[in-house]
């Protein structure tokens, strides 16, 4: 399913007097600064950028305490298409009372990135699944965009992770065997990236 959103983005500033002073102080100013391509482009200021939202799939993690969601995303500016910026967004939820969720943005080549590395992860954990590691060892890879995923293993015992954002990240278990899942989606979003 395809969703287009539109995003018009203006350069806003505000006069604001105080005892007989003005202070300017620009709106919305950026924390920080993108660290993606893709979040570059979606965080573009005075310029109509086109954000086109494919959406690969969604799943709870957890047992109910998490869900995921991931969306093949092309990103242009109006008169500038052949300079189109292509990506993945993942976003990670974490539920429970308050439900707290947090978005990455990987540019494609990254999500090609990820996709291998979560083979050797698929591979590792398939390897070590019936084998007794004494000492706690962890495996993970992380995005420019501080996506992170991975899992730990101490003795027999192996749980896989995900996390969004970098200070106070949400971060979810998940299953080591659903991996693949996580692995399909990423595939299938290369795949749509690529015709675009």
């Amino acid at each position: 399913m395809r969703r287009s959103l539109v995003i018009t983005v203006l350069l806003a500033s505000a006069t604001i007097g105080t005892n007989g002073q003005e202070a300017t102080t620009q709106l919305n100013a950026p924390d920080v600064l993108p660290k993606t391509r893709l979040e570059a482009v979606l965080a573009t200021k005075g310029r109509l950028v086109v954000a086109d939202f494919y959406q690969l799939g969604w799943f709870v993690v957890g047992e109910g305490v998490g869900r995921m969601t991931f969306d093949a995303t092309v990103a242009t500016e109006p008169g500038r298409e052949e300079r189109r910026t292509r990506g993945l967004r993942i976003e990670v939820v974490e539920a429970g009372r308050l439900s707290r969720p947090d978005t990455s943005f990987l540019d494609l080549e990254e999500v090609e990135g990820l996709s291998k590395a979560l083979a050797h992860m698929i591979e590792l954990a398939a390897r070590w699944k019936d084998t007794e590691k004494q000492e706690y060892t962890e495996v993970q890879f992380a995005t420019k965009g501080d996506f992170l995923i991975g899992f730990h293993q101490q003795k027999r015992d192996q749980r896989g992770f995900m996390s969004s954002g970098f200070v106070g990240a949400t971060r979810v278990s998940i299953d080591v065997l659903d991996f693949a899942k996580v692995k399909g989606l990423l595939d299938q979003g290369v795949t749509l990236l690529q015709g675009k």
